[in-house]
């Protein structure tokens, strides 16, 4: 449907029929009549010409034995008409339905950037070295005081004869017209802090749920809630704050186009 659509969308047509719970899709030489039987089944009829096609499917919520992987949150159940031949002699007809139509289903549905709205994934760390400071702005200041403090962790990375890498954001609850966060910048070791700096270590093995964003910078509030919707339906549970990690230069307004890694520390590697 995609090819056809994009080569020619005048030969696409769709229609909706609410009353009947049917939708077609009609493109060069194909017509597809999908029909809701209930909430989690569907009839695919698929005209080719003179054959037809008929499929079942159901997706339904599946948790056997309380397993929290995301693999077991949802399955597949398929119905098809076949000849007598196919059924006799299964091997006659090449590459078998779920192979051939099925994996492309599974595909489509585990599309996280088409489900959330961004490509998330989860995954463990190496060793990974930050070193810290926490900072109390104003609001209106955040902007022009974050180079400066970036820049005091920059100056105290190399004293400890140290390289420092990316730099990091993490947002902490507060009211009014004050702001707290934590900024960071990677290490390529740990650093020992003092009162004003501290080193800190996620440990290899910590697993972390990352999602990109590239945008404007006032509207990121988009991809946390987008993480956070994944974590609840893939029943994960944080394990500390999240942070920004800068893939582009800091912003120095709302309006900055950034481009991040928004990390979630995840309390279990149960996701993996």
């Amino acid at each position: 449907m995609r090819d056809a659509w994009q080569k020619d969308s005048s030969s696409c047509k769709f229609i909706q029929d609410e009353s009947k719970h049917t939708s077609s899709i009609e493109i060069p030489e194909k017509k597809i009549t999908i029909t809701q039987l209930s909430y989690p089944s569907y009839h695919l009829e698929e005209t080719n010409g003179n054959s037809s096609s008929d499929y079942f499917f159901s997706i339904i919520p599946h948790d056997p034995n309380a397993n929290a992987q995301p693999e077991f949150n949802s399955k597949i159940n398929y119905a098809r008409n076949s000849t007598l031949l196919f059924k006799l002699f299964p091997f006659l007809e090449g590459k078998v339905f779920a192979d051939r139509n099925m994996s492309s289903l599974k595909s489509f549905l585990e599309d996280d950037s088409r489900f959330y709205g961004f490509p998330i994934e989860v995954k463990q760390t190496v060793d990974t070295f930050f070193l810290t400071k926490k900072a109390m702005l104003l609001k209106q200041d955040f902007f022009k005081k974050l180079p400066s403090l970036f820049n005091e962790l920059d100056l105290y990375t190399v004293a400890n004869q140290r390289t420092a890498s990316f730099r990091n954001i993490s947002f902490e609850p507060s009211t009014g017209d004050s702001l707290s966060i934590l900024t960071g910048v990677n290490t390529d070791r740990l650093i020992q802090g003092d009162v004003f700096f501290d080193g800190m270590r996620l440990p290899m093995g910590t697993v972390l749920a990352i999602a990109h964003y590239e945008g404007e910078f006032r509207n990121k509030g988009a991809v946390y809630k987008a993480v956070e919707k994944y974590l609840s339906d893939h029943k994960l549970f944080k394990g500390a704050a999240p942070y920004e990690k800068y893939l582009s230069s800091l912003p120095v307004s709302d309006s900055s186009i950034i481009k991040i890694d928004l990390c979630y520390p995840l309390r279990t590697s149960a996701a993996l």
